[in-house]
């Protein structure tokens, strides 16, 4: 199998899942009937950024913990006169507490 026919196989082997999760609302239900182990697509999700938007856009689907359901904003830093910059989070801390 060529490179080029065997990610095509792996997009139409998404592209079934992601149908497939639709229809059923489980990752599970959906892989075995994709014929993929979850373990792939959990790797596909983590590397592959169109895949892991299309899986979280599946309607009726949360999104994980631990990915970001926003774009995070930046920090916010404050000039503090003789101090240079500071992280608006570390005001009002002492150094040595934990």
């Amino acid at each position: 199998m060529t490179d080029i026919s065997r990610r095509r196989a792996f997009a139409d082997v998404r592209t079934r899942f992601l149908k497939d999760l639709r229809k059923t609302g489980s990752v599970r239900a959906a892989a075995d009937a994709a014929g993929v182990p979850r373990s792939s697509l959990y790797k596909w999700r983590a590397t592959l950024p169109e895949f892991a938007a299309a899986w979280r856009a599946v309607p009726g689907r949360r999104a994980p913990a631990h990915l970001p359901k926003a774009p995070v904003s930046p920090p916010e830093w404050i000039e503090i006169p003789g101090q240079g910059q500071r992280h608006v989070s570390t005001l009002g801390r002492r150094t040595g507490d934990p």
